[in-house]
């Protein structure tokens, strides 16, 4: 029964594009975030923004390496169930850092301006 489903075409397709999109924005945020001034990001800093896109992306990377080179099948089911299942929350993430950082909302950039370097900016 199963051998007799496939999944081709356009959906193959899609997925290769959604797939990659995700990648991209997931390398996009991790530059921004680290050429950004530490006073462009709440009382966390950059840390939940790069710790989340890197390691996103560093596991994407191991996955698509091991498929190439033909070991993917070694890293089994539950890494790429697991790998699935971060790319809704991926994909929030870099949602709230366009919406937080890149593009904050009036009193959000107001209090940006107002800070002074070296209050409440460690990294000046």
């Amino acid at each position: 029964m199963h051998g007799d489903i496939t999944l081709g075409g356009g959906f193959v397709w899609v997925t290769y594009a959604l797939s990659a999109a995700v990648v991209l924005g997931a390398i996009a945020v991790l530059v921004s975030a680290l050429r950004r001034p530490a006073s462009d990001f709440g009382p966390l800093g950059r840390g939940p923004w790069v710790l989340g896109q890197g390691g996103f992306l560093a596991l994407s990377t191991l996955g698509f390496a091991a498929s190439a080179l033909g070991f993917g099948a070694s890293l089994g089911m539950v890494f790429y169930t697991g790998l699935g299942l971060l790319v809704p929350l991926v994909v929030g993430q870099q949602v709230a850092y366009l919406l937080r950082v890149v593009y904050p909302s009036p009193n959000r950039r107001a209090e940006r301006e107002t800070v002074v370097p070296g209050e409440g900016d460690p990294e000046t």
